[in-house]
């Protein structure tokens, strides 16, 4: 609401300035410390915040003061964050959440600390803020939260546990659990955009998701996903792997040129040249009847196969 305000004040800056000199006015610093983090101008946000901070509080100031300084204390977070001062910027977002904030206000301040513990490398303090989030969530009565794993909390907290989880859900796919992770999968997927800063989903569990759809025979819903997935994550490699897994898709549904299409642009994606992927895209010709298409993978995973042998066994 008061950024909201800010937005609407923001032409007035200057009249806001003149009131906000008035010794009773110094609530308003508030304000204009929320028109200055908006407009960019950090360093003046963070000096207005400080201001208001730093009013004598007498036993007549109205309950809802309270509220205001916590909101003030988020604003010169984001302004120390801003300015690249993230070790103070933990200081502030701590104490404020030390100061009993209720936990639908907790949440913000809490993303913004595990964005900060991530930039530090601080694995401890990132542990202990992922925690403090999933009991912030079960007292706000975020429902999935109640509803995931004890695992998938693990995860969450950890990420050396999340790759942990992860290998898991590859094993249990195997070993045709597929079903079990398309109802375990959806909460810890809207549990990880949540608890992401930035709302983003998470691409690898999205393609676990997208996988089981495909070993239960929902191709469409996994071809859905896996283009999605492309669309979010662009690095490479993981465009590469993603690609793959479509191939297979298009495989499983008998769309044998989208298959071939897949694996093809799957071999080049990220320098990885695995011939295992190029030995699929000439089956996928096969399959579609484009034998000298399928000929000419094979000629050349056979070329590649020989040359890697010579140079495995070569002397120098």
């Amino acid at each position: 609401m008061v950024f909201e305000a800010a937005k609407i004040w923001e032409p007035e800056l200057d009249l806001v300035r003149d009131v906000c000199k008035h010794p009773n006015n110094v609530t308003l610093h508030g304000l204009l410390a929320w028109l200055y983090l908006d407009r960019g101008d950090f360093s003046q946000a963070e000096n207005q915040t400080r201001k208001f901070l730093a009013r004598e509080v007498t036993d007549s100031e109205r309950p809802e003061y309270k509220n205001y300084d916590n909101l003030n204390r988020f604003v010169l977070s984001m302004a120390l964050l801003r300015q690249h001062r993230n070790v103070e910027a933990i200081e502030v977002l701590e104490n404020l959440i030390a100061g009993g904030v209720s936990p639908e206000y907790r949440m913000k301040p809490l993303f913004a600390l595990r964005q900060l513990y991530v930039w530090e490398k601080d694995e401890a303090g990132l542990k202990n803020t992922n925690l403090r989030i999933i009991t912030t969530c079960d007292e706000a009565d975020i429902g999935f939260i109640q509803i995931i794993t004890e695992e998938q909390q693990a995860a969450l907290i950890d990420f050396s546990e999340m790759k942990r989880y992860i290998r898991r859900c590859k094993e249990r796919l195997d070993n045709g659990e597929a079903r079990d992770l398309l109802k375990e999968l959806p909460p810890l997927v809207l549990a990880t955009r949540f608890l992401e800063f930035s709302h983003r989903d998470d691409p690898v569990l999205l393609c676990l998701l997208a996988m089981a759809n495909r070993y239960v025979g929902n191709c469409d819903s996994a071809i859905r996903t896996f283009q999605y997935v492309r669309r979010i994550d662009q690095r490479p490699k993981n465009q590469g792997i993603v690609l793959l897994e479509m191939g297979k898709t298009y495989l499983d549904e008998g769309k044998s040129e989208e298959a071939a299409k897949a694996f093809e642009e799957a071999y080049h994606a990220g320098g990885q040249r695995d011939l295992g992927t190029l030995m699929l895209a000439a089956t996928a010709h096969r399959l579609m009847g484009a034998y000298d298409r399928a000929l000419l993978h094979l000629e050349t995973i056979m070329t590649l196969a020989m040359i890697k042998n010579l140079l495995k066994h070569e002397r120098f």
